[in-house]
């Protein structure tokens, strides 16, 4: 008669069985959660490019052209200004940047106007100020 020699796992052999089944379904479980959120970016990518194709498709059907926001037109320029500069070289001191300016000059300083009459009405009215128009410091006398 023939007997199959096999063992019977001890505690110890089920721990290690039990730990490496843990190990490949924590493996099994990230692979799935991160499949689900490459399928969910794709999704939001896909209905974010169908809705950028219906607007641009309304817009062409109403006769208007689209416009492109001024953050990447700005985003643009500085592009191709680095791709020009990218030539190897550095700039030249006296290529500085041009900004256009509306100023003008004040040569003096607008004058008061003069004091309010007084009636007689107002006699009950105290002038605090000096006479020479400073104003008194804060804390002493009417703001």
């Amino acid at each position: 008669m023939v007997r199959a020699s096999y063992a019977v796992p001890g505690p110890a052999g089920r721990k290690q069985e039990r730990q490496a089944m843990e190990r490949w379904l924590n493996v099994l479980a990230r692979a799935v959660l991160w499949g689900v959120a490459a399928v969910l970016s794709l999704l939001v990518l896909a209905v974010a490019l169908v809705l950028l194709l219906v607007g641009w498709l309304w817009a062409l059907c109403r006769g208007r052209r689209l416009e492109v926001p001024a953050s990447l037109a700005q985003l643009r320029r500085w592009q191709e200004q680095q791709m020009r500069r990218a030539g190897g070289r550095s700039p030249a001191p006296d290529e500085a940047e041009v900004v256009d300016v509306q100023g003008r000059e004040v040569e003096q300083p607008l004058a008061r106007l003069p004091a309010p009459q007084r009636n007689a009405s107002d006699a009950d009215v105290v002038d605090v100020s000096p006479k020479d128009g400073t104003r008194p410091p804060p804390g002493q006398g009417p703001g």
